[in-house]
């Protein structure tokens, strides 16, 4: 094995000529060159290592373009892989978290899953090939488990929700636009995407009018509209001024959403038409939310903040409004037992509380816009008992 200097750039590993690698794809390339020049390999580890060096190259790919969301924000490594900690890979986990509850939006426009179990190796084979790369002493040990990666089953074992003290220390420092969508994304459990694309004017008219739903239909998942029955939301008065406060900015912009908000004062700034208006939106939400971040580094609530996290809130508080007992995720004790205890506070029998969970999880599912109820678990738990 050949010697080189652990703490430089990249663990020391060097090129064909003797420099220090640059970047993690060549860091990576070159150490399994050295590593198959020392030994021979069966085919099932080389196929192994091609598995590692693809998860990294996701990881790089994905930390590029979150850093342009960051801004100047605390940039994520990607051409220094021994500059990396456990806080990164939480970052690329919550990313993770997102592919296989929401889904992620693809080059071609179109929001694609992964599977628990690829989000899984994907996390771990980063975390064991920097591992490999630093004979171990790479600062990196964050596991799918203690980072709250659905199991291999699509199940929580994590609470991700968003809490009231985040939500509310972040959107007391970002933008009037910002703070808007964080409340109707908390409030009635929309996507980012949506409290982006949607006309809350007609949301309010639909309130006005006796409505006891109301439909989103703009930037949701696979183009499905999806009605959300206010009954069932965690606090309809917050929902409801929620609609009414987004509805009005709108409205004082002369726009028919957030989107429209943005284009409008885009191309008064340009003096012209302005492409690319979405994607810059994205990006100023989340360079507003990690600046905030920047200055809570004390606060682990507020720094494990991200958008999608006030979804995972509203599911969880949908479903303790529902069933009046709190969620598979968020209860102490087993599975068994938060039915057991579901089933004494309602004053019911097991078998009916049963029917009360999943009754509470079909809800749940149809409010977030999810066409499988078992995603459901991924936000709040449980499962099969």
């Amino acid at each position: 094995m050949r010697s080189r200097d652990l703490n430089a750039k990249n663990f020391g590993i060097k090129d064909g000529s003797g420099h220090i690698c640059q970047t993690a794809d060549e860091a990576a390339k070159m150490f399994f060159a050295e590593k198959y020049a020392d030994s021979a390999l069966s085919k099932n580890s080389v196929k192994t290592d091609n598995r590692k060096l693809v998860s990294l190259n996701n990881y790089v790919r994905w930390a590029k373009e979150e850093n342009i969301n960051r801004g100047a924000c605390d940039k994520l490594p990607v051409k220094n892989l021994a500059a990396m900690n456990d806080n990164h890979l939480k970052a690329y986990a919550d990313h993770l978290l997102k592919a296989c509850t929401d889904g992620v939006e693809g080059k071609d426009g179109k929001i694609k899953t992964i599977e628990p179990k690829t989000a899984r190796n994907l996390l771990s084979n980063v975390k064991t090939l920097l591992q490999e790369m630093s004979r171990g002493r790479a600062n990196v040990s964050l596991t799918p488990k203690v980072a709250g990666l659905p199991t291999v089953s699509g199940v929580a074992t994590k609470d991700h929700s968003a809490t009231k003290e985040a939500h509310q220390t972040i959107k007391a420092a970002v933008s009037p636009m910002t703070a808007l969508m964080m409340n109707v994304q908390r409030d009635l459990g929309m996507r980012l995407s949506e409290s982006i694309k949607t006309n809350f004017s007609a949301l309010e008219k639909a309130i006005a009018s006796g409505e006891s739903k109301v439909r989103v239909d703009d930037g949701t998942k696979g183009g499905r509209p999806r009605d959300i029955d206010l009954g069932f939301v965690p606090d309809r008065p917050a929902a409801v001024l929620a609609i009414r406060q987004a509805a009005a900015f709108q409205r004082q912009h002369g726009a028919e959403s957030m989107l429209g908000v943005a284009r409008i004062e885009a191309e008064k700034a340009a003096g012209s038409p302005v492409k690319g208006v979405h994607d810059a939106l994205v990006q100023k939400v989340y360079s507003e939310i990690n600046a905030v971040k920047q200055t809570h580094k004390d606060n682990p609530a507020v720094t494990a903040y991200t958008p999608h996290k006030e979804r995972h809130s509203f599911a969880n508080r949908m479903y303790e409004k529902l069933t009046g007992s709190k969620s598979p995720v968020q209860f102490d004790g087993t599975r068994k037992q938060q039915i057991a205890a579901m089933a004494a506070k309602l004053g019911i029998t097991y078998r009916e509380a049963l029917r009360v969970d999943a009754w509470a999880r079909k809800e749940v599912a149809e409010a977030l816009g999810h066409g499988r109820m078992d995603v459901t678990s991924a936000y709040i738990g449980g499962g099969r008992v």
